[in-house]
């Protein structure tokens, strides 16, 4: 049996009412991984980290922090 990702983005979405800062982003980062965000500004880079951190809500979807749904 497949142990579930240590971090679960499962269809995130994150608007600022009409501008779409995150969209659908699905991701699994499991133990052991190191993963580095990168993109242009404006792309949701800090927003994804925010709404990790529990400082943004996403709009859409569901993160997941060690099989806890934490939004």
């Amino acid at each position: 049996m497949t142990e579930e990702a240590l971090v679960v983005f499962d269809g995130v979405v994150k608007r600022f009412g009409a501008f779409v800062a995150v969209e659908r982003m699905d991701l699994d980062i499991r133990k052991g991984e190191f993963l580095a965000i990168m993109g242009s500004s404006g792309c949701g880079k800090t927003t994804t980290l925010r709404m990790l951190a529990g400082l943004e809500a996403p709009t859409e979807g569901e993160i997941r922090l060690a099989g806890k749904r934490i939004n």
